[in-house]
């Protein structure tokens, strides 16, 4: 006799397939979000939709089981291991060019240098500046220059561009260009930039150009670069560090301190952690440099100063 009974149905081998994607996918997300919460922690990268996407572009090619396993183990690393500096080199951002929002180089170059190598020549003939969030050292280098310039302009200093340009006796000028990425940091120290349309230089004003020197890296492919001038680059300095952890920062005694271009990748922790690093090491009437939408955390500290559309803040004296 036949059996009419009706056979339990049988899922479509796609059913399988569907669910085992969907649930690695759920795996995969987990293991990011906690990825990105362990950034944040020791970074102070501020953790928003598109970052956790990126995150998950980059390393959501690792099976499920192993980038949890991967991320369980960078949990239980200090904040500059390795594992995860090289984690913090696969998401950070680092764009910039020379004379980037010329507007404040401009009131630099007009007003604040000029007041701050006076007051130097007043003191002790020291000037020391911060580019705290250089990437590549564009604006350090920038900076360098503008106050080399100055310098020279208030008869503090001789030479040309081309052939080098000394302070007066008893100056000790130094800028400090510091990056949370080690790469970002040894492309500054070598000083050397591709040209083109859309390069470093983009918005280099063309009286600027006899502060580099032009080179050829790649003869065969006629690769041509700009290099910072030795002599210039021996007035900078740079290093690696991670301002979400530098309230109490490595030096001190800065008259000029910039922080353009970053706050908007930080946490309010992280910000508030590197403006008192700013405010511990700047000394009195030192002047603070943030980007234009950038928010003044400890605002007590500071008096603000205009000069047309761009503005600074100017270091008070302590209590």
């Amino acid at each position: 006799m036949n059996d009419r009974r009706p056979h339990p149905l049988r899922p479509h081998p796609h059913h399988f397939h569907d669910r085992q994607r969907g649930h690695d996918h759920a795996a995969k997300t987990h293991a990011v979000h906690r990825l990105g919460l362990g950034l944040c922690q020791r970074t102070g990268i501020k953790m928003t939709a598109q970052t956790e996407a990126k995150l998950l572009r980059i390393f959501g090619k690792l099976p499920p089981g192993r980038l949890l396993d991967w991320v369980s183990e960078l949990e239980r690393l200090p904040h500059n291991h390795p594992e995860w500096l090289a984690v913090i080199e696969n998401l950070t951002v680092h764009e910039t060019f020379f004379f980037r929002d010329g507007a404040q180089f401009e009131m630099l170059r007009r007003s604040v240098l000029p007041h701050l190598v006076a007051a130097a020549a007043a003191k002790d003939r020291r000037l020391r500046v911060w580019s705290a969030g250089c990437a590549s050292g564009e604006e350090a280098y920038t900076v360098a220059i503008l106050l080399m310039e100055t310098l020279l302009e208030m008869g503090e200093a001789t030479g040309t561009p081309e052939t080098g340009i000394s302070p007066a006796r008893g100056w000790r000028v130094e800028v400090v260009g510091t990056d949370i990425s080690r790469h970002m940091v040894e492309i500054a120290r070598q000083g050397l930039y591709l040209t083109g349309e859309m390069s470093a230089f983009r918005s280099l004003p063309s009286p600027y150009e006899r502060w580099f020197e032009d080179v050829f890296v790649d003869e065969a492919g006629g690769q041509a670069r700009r290099r910072v001038r030795p002599w210039l680059k021996s007035f900078t300095r740079f290093q690696q560090l991670n301002l979400a952890f530098a309230e109490q920062p490595p030096e001190a005694n800065f008259q000029l301190v910039l922080c353009r271009n970053v706050f908007i990748y930080l946490s309010v922790e992280a910000q508030n952690a590197a403006q008192t690093a700013f405010s511990n090491t700047l000394q009195e009437n030192g002047v603070l440099v943030l980007g234009a939408t950038d928010r003044l955390a400890l605002p007590e500290h500071f008096q603000t100063e205009w000069d047309g559309d761009s503005m600074v803040y100017r270091r008070l004296p302590r209590s």
